[in-house]
């Protein structure tokens, strides 16, 4: 888990963060971030999808210059898609 300034962040937050430092990404900014903090713990919590495969989708959306909308749009499909495996 990555840590700033003793802030802890979730496991989609930090894949996020891992990557953007790796190889920065376009459109990175804190509403990536605001989205990203929802997807901790399987989408808010649930346990449905696991949050380091959300923030890899959200890296991956990003890396293609996708808009935010399509972003949540992909993180929703693949949510719907692990509830019905």
């Amino acid at each position: 888990m990555e840590e700033d300034d003793g802030r802890s962040y979730n496991c989609a937050e930090s894949v996020i963060i891992r990557v953007n430092r790796e190889s920065p990404l376009p459109g990175f900014n804190t509403s990536c971030m605001r989205i990203t903090s929802v997807l901790g713990g399987g989408i808010a919590g649930s346990g449905e999808v696991c949050g380091a495969i959300s923030g890899a989708v959200v890296s991956l959306e990003l890396r293609t210059a996708a808009s935010s909308l399509d972003i949540l749009l992909s993180v929703f499909i693949l949510s719907r898609s692990n509830s019905t495996v």
